[in-house]
């Protein structure tokens, strides 16, 4: 039975029709459902450059004296995203970050090079956490 991909509305590909014709409804179930640990620590970077670039950005943002909503929506960008580059946890990738650097004003330029700066001398380690 060949059904053409786009030829039922909703269905994109050959692997969803074949997925709908093939697995139950119990298979589905297993292959979407996502486990959450709930009280799990997330761990943020202290050193490398995701959490370099993200000291950078937060430092711009705040010396434009912009929020990160501010700048999210100006950058035409989520919020939470804009969040984890700041925290290290995301990166950008060339698109982004010469977009931010066009609304910040800065040039890429100047952020990577204080990114740069930021790895070769980073932080004094904190002690952990009790």
């Amino acid at each position: 039975m060949a059904i053409e991909a786009g030829s039922s509305p909703g269905i994109e590909s050959d692997l969803n029709l074949r997925l709908q014709e093939e697995c139950t409804p119990q298979d589905v179930g297993l292959a979407t459902r996502k486990r959450v640990r709930k009280n799990r620590a997330q761990i943020q970077p202290t050193n490398g450059p995701k959490w370099a670039f993200g000291s950078v950005l937060r430092e711009c943002r705040q010396g434009k004296g912009m929020s990160q909503e501010q700048l999210a929506a100006a950058a035409e960008l989520d919020r939470s995203f804009i969040s984890m580059v700041e925290r290290g946890i995301q990166g950008p990738n060339i698109v982004i970050l010469l977009k931010l650097a066009e609304v910040l004003e800065v040039p890429a330029a100047e952020m990577i090079a204080k990114m740069e700066t930021a790895i070769r001398n980073p932080p004094p380690s904190r002690p952990p956490p009790r």
